[in-house]
């Protein structure tokens, strides 16, 4: 979401003639990436890069909301504000359904075979995603 949410944050800026923003957005976020490897690197491992990459990700489109805003480039109104609630209570509600089935089909993937661990794993990605349907649909 930070990488598809800053290419659109950065359009604002390109529609007002105004690069310097982005450029120096992007070089604060270039430097954070490159502070982030080097703590993440070690206790991760190759993990720490991709977490480092995706926190410096969501630093680029914080900053460029902020500046969109301070610009006036950009202002949440009711609309966007309703659907920013409905999404993240949709997504707190996935997750949490995530949670309790991978904790009851957990032991499911200890003991058996691997076809079964597959057959679960699919039950899981079922059952989540008509959740997140459902309440796709409740939440509108």
């Amino acid at each position: 979401p930070a990488f598809i949410g800053s290419k659109i944050f950065a359009t604002y800026f390109f529609a007002n003639n105004n690069t310097k923003d982005p450029m120096n957005i992007s070089i604060i976020c270039l430097i954070a990436n490159l502070v982030l490897n080097i703590i993440f690197i070690i206790p991760f491992a190759h993990v720490g890069i991709a977490l480092a990459t995706s926190l410096s990700a969501w630093i680029n489109l914080i900053l460029l909301i902020f500046f969109s805003i301070k610009r006036e480039f950009f202002s949440f109104d009711y609309q966007i504000k309703n659907r920013i609630i409905k999404i993240i209570m949709n997504n707190i509600v996935m997750v949490g359904s995530l949670i309790i089935l991978i904790s009851t089909f957990s032991e499911k993937f200890y003991h058996t075979i691997i076809g079964s661990k597959v057959l679960y794993l699919g039950l899981i990605i079922v059952l989540s995603s008509f959740i997140y349907l459902v309440f796709t649909l409740v939440f509108k």
